[in-house]
């Protein structure tokens, strides 16, 4: 049995398949095989097929719908913490132009070098870096579970 998820990210940032293999090492241990495919989509996107080859032998702890859950908990993380990382600037941007519909185009970029400046703050924080971006994470890890749960992997 053969389970696939495609994600489909910017090209700028590659670290999104080392994040994945990091974190399915638990599961190549157990015997399971684990295939990231790249390929180029435009001058901007990547897309990205994980698959998760099941393993011949028997588990006596784990069944092969426990092993497919960790699997999608372990794909959200990663996805999740790829977003917190390599979307920020373009999450900040487009909430600036969201929300801010009334300033000028000068204002609203000084106010995109405020925000990235704060969270470059935060992120050398430890303590702050700990508390905003596990909460965003998670956050953000819960919604993508939720999606890859509706969506078969």
């Amino acid at each position: 049995m053969v389970y696939e998820l495609q994600v489909i990210t910017i090209r700028a940032n590659n670290r999104l398949g080392e994040l994945i293999n990091e974190r399915l090492e638990w599961i190549k241990q157990r015997g399971y095989q684990v295939e990231i495919i790249s390929e180029h989509l435009d001058a901007d996107m990547d897309s990205m097929i994980f698959r998760l080859h099941e393993s011949g032998r028997d588990e006596d702890v784990f069944h092969t719908g426990d092993i497919v859950y960790i699997c999608k908990h372990q794909l959200a993380e990663a996805i999740a913490e790829h977003i917190v990382t390599a979307w920020e600037s373009r999450l900040l941007w487009r909430e600036i132009q969201r929300t801010c519909r009334s300033l000028s185009p000068d204002d609203k970029n000084r106010l995109l070098g405020k925000a990235e400046e704060f969270i470059k703050c935060c992120h050398s924080s430890e303590s702050l870096n700990l508390l905003m971006n596990f909460g965003r994470k998670s956050r953000i890890a819960n919604r993508i579970m939720g999606y890859i749960e509706d969506a078969p992997l």
